[in-house]
């Protein structure tokens, strides 16, 4: 099955199972059966493997004077109707060239065999349509010229020169979207030709355009703008001017000059340039039956695209909401932050700088209680159960932060999904229900809501990768770390060299008297009291200490933790976005008629 069956099945399925048996599925229906016509049309050419060129246009712009240009068979040429009157006009699809189409439509569509020999060389065979106009009266006849507006690779759109502002140009170059189109300007007064009368002139030639005028070249530069606007997938030529004829009177040689001209513009444009169009062809026209879809029900189920829009925003906004939930407190994240860089400082701190390191590891537990530390080396009892008591609470709010960060987002937008999307979905199933007329609307709501948002698990694990690279930034690097650690095992060890050195000196004599034979006793060797040594080694610990709490506490300045924070909750941000761009986040449906809706009404995009 192709894509645009495939396309078309779905629109199909959608519009049936949303919609039931509504006047507007039968239109939606209608368009898909043109739709797939057309892109019929533009894969099989309609057995032609020529290149054909269509003369487009609106209703009395001169499309079948061009078109006659191109054929030199007069008995052809002169069997085409042309005019303004419903009587003259072409109503039909008009195939000239030496093939015959497949599917020849005698209601709409006639064919007229002509030799390449008698048509206007343009380096290949090719086929010539001369289509109705496009805001013809006769709907049929609009129709049909809409239809065969996808027919050809090139087309030659006709314009009067006082048409040039006209609002029907913008829907005409919308049909033409991924072709090859010549515009051509006709009935040109010979006073915005100047000296250039009597021969058709284009852009390219400088020489001829100095001498436009003024009026002329500025309503040529808006109809470029809004051709190129309206259809970016197209390939616009330089315009081609046809004088007015009827004023000068000289209709051979005009046509001539046109024809050269024409000629030369087509013979530069090569094959393969010609065969891919197709593909541009076929995406414009899935791209006019998914905007007509969309704007269908946008314009006459106003209900329905509100609750589906409305559903879609929450969704959008859930992921960033939520990382402005969990980051966005300034406590929680500047926690996080100081949490992090305390466990990276004493895990990159050597082991060898004792005590150094074990002070800092305590200092780490009872942050926000160090003066109560301070006085529990002091002896003071309330102090000690204080410092405990805040050990178990830094414990505790560690792990509710770290929950916070690792587990936090998925856990609320689980809630949120809960909260803000499952009331809109039940919207949704009473706006259907009240479109369709239907009794079932209390069994539709009653139904449980099932909404998932996909790449949770992925933002959550990007989102601790983020914040731990954040901080990693930050981070004090390895060798300033180990001369803090230095200074710090430097300030003890040098407090505690006195009372070390003085019973080690005692010991030392006390062995050598004992070793050298000299009178000796047990009493001789040094036997301090444990009150002396822990005395001494609490007094050498409180410089270390303090020493301690500078280092942490310039480590953890508030400039710094800030600068981390708003960079964490930026690459946040970001990654939500960059989540939602390439799909990975994004809302699913496990309830069929919210899963029809959205594709419909996403047809506009």
């Amino acid at each position: 099955m192709s894509p645009h069956e495939i396309l078309v099945q779905r629109i199909r399925h959608a519009t049936q199972a949303l919609l039931g048996q509504q006047h507007l599925t039968h239109q939606i229906n209608e368009w898909c059966a043109q739709y797939q016509l057309q892109c019929d049309s533009i894969l099989s050419s309609r057995g032609v493997s020529l290149t054909s060129i269509a003369v487009v246009g609106a209703k009395g712009q001169g499309k079948t004077w061009v078109a006659r240009q191109l054929i030199f068979d007069k008995r052809i040429s002169e069997s085409l109707p042309s005019g303004v009157l419903s009587t003259e006009a072409t109503t039909h699809v008009h195939w000239i060239g030496p093939v015959v189409p497949e599917s020849l439509d005698s209601n709409c569509e006639l064919y007229h065999p002509c030799r390449s020999e008698s048509m206007l060389d343009l380096g290949h065979p090719y086929m010539l349509l001369d289509t109705p106009g496009i805001t013809d009266d006769d709907l049929q006849a609009a129709k049909v010229a809409k239809d065969a507006m996808a027919l050809s690779p090139l087309k030659l759109l006709v314009v009067r020169r006082d048409q040039l502002r006209g609002a029907i140009l913008s829907q005409l170059a919308h049909f033409t979207e991924g072709a090859i189109c010549v515009p051509v300007v006709t009935c040109v007064p010979l006073k915005d030709l100047s000296s250039t009368s009597g021969q058709a002139g284009g852009p390219e030639s400088d020489s001829s355009k100095n001498r436009w005028s003024e009026s002329l070249r500025r309503d040529l530069e808006t109809f470029s703008e809004a051709m190129r606007a309206s259809a970016p997938k197209t390939k616009f030529l330089d315009c081609v001017l046809v004088p007015d004829f009827e004023a000068d009177g000289d209709e051979v040689k005009i046509g001539l000059a046109f024809a050269s001209e024409l000629r030369t513009k087509l013979q530069n444009e090569s094959l393969d340039d010609i065969a891919a169009t197709r593909a541009n062809r076929l995406s414009a026209a899935t791209d006019r039956l998914r905007h007509r879809v969309g704007q269908l029900l946008e314009m006459q189920l106003p209900q329905l695209s509100t609750a589906v829009r409305k559903l879609h925003a929450e969704a959008d906004a859930l992921p960033s909401q939520t990382i402005e939930a969990v980051l966005g407190s300034r406590v929680v994240l500047q926690s996080a932050v100081r949490g992090r860089l305390r466990a990276q400082m004493i895990a990159d701190t050597g082991m060898i700088w004792f005590p150094y390191r074990t002070v800092l590891t305590i200092l780490g537990l009872t942050h926000g209680a160090w003066d109560r530390l301070l006085l529990s080396l002091s002896g003071s009892v309330p102090s000690i159960f204080g410092t405990f008591a805040a050990w178990a609470r830094n414990v505790q709010q560690s792990r509710k932060i770290n929950w916070e960060m690792h587990e936090g987002i998925r856990d609320r937008l689980n809630r949120q999904i809960q909260d803000r999307l499952e009331p809109i979905q039940s919207q949704f199933h009473r706006a259907v229900m009240r479109m369709r007329g239907s009794d079932q609307e209390t069994k539709a709501i009653s139904a449980s809501p099932q909404i998932r948002l996909a790449g949770v698990e992925e933002l959550q694990a990007r989102a601790r990768n983020v914040f731990e690279w954040s901080v990693d930034r930050y981070q004090m690097s390895w060798l300033p770390l180990q001369l803090f650690a230095l200074v710090g095992t430097g300030i003890f060890w040098l407090l505690m060299t006195g009372p070390i050195v003085a019973i080690y000196r005692e010991f030392l004599g006390a062995s050598y008297n004992t070793l050298s034979g000299s009178p000796s006793s047990v009493d001789n060797f040094p036997h301090p009291s444990p009150a002396l040594l822990f005395t001494s080694v609490l007094l050498s610990l409180i410089p270390m200490l303090i020493y301690a709490m500078v280092v942490l506490s310039w480590t953890q300045r508030r400039s710094k933790i800030n600068r981390i924070a708003d960079s964490t909750y930026g690459e946040e941000v970001k990654l939500v976005d960059e989540l939602k761009r390439s799909g990975v986040i994004a809302l699913h449906y496990d309830d069929p008629l919210l899963e029809h809706a959205e594709f419909l009404i996403q047809c506009t995009h």
